[in-house]
């Protein structure tokens, strides 16, 4: 409350970066490109037409549009979540001594 009231949060001015977003949300709502990824069964069922951007800063600022309230499957983005979780908790060092970069994950960059 203090941090709110005293104008010291992580994104001081929200309603501008809402607005950003809302920005962002429409420019990309038209987009129609691509196709589901029929590896995965989850992904493949997914309804493409399902869109949305939900944010929350670390100090509980939030804003949501879209299709926010349907359950979707993240698949490979935790890889990414886990992986800023663990270096967070346990630092870039630790982490690295268990991580190893294997030729299917460098086959799903290019």
């Amino acid at each position: 409350l203090n941090q709110s009231l005293g104008s010291n949060l992580v994104v001081p001015d929200f309603k501008e970066f809402v607005a950003e977003i809302k920005k962002l949300y429409l420019e990309l709502s038209d987009f129609k490109g691509g196709a589901n990824a029929d590896y995965i069964p989850q992904l493949s069922r997914a309804n493409p037409d399902m869109w949305g951007i939900a944010v929350c800063t670390i100090d509980g600022q939030r804003f949501a549009i879209g299709d926010v309230d349907i359950p979707f499957c993240i698949q490979s983005c935790s890889k990414a979540l886990n992986y800023a979780i663990n270096v967070s908790e346990l630092g870039p060092d630790t982490v690295h001594k268990y991580l190893a970069r294997s030729q299917a994950a460098s086959d799903l960059t290019k």
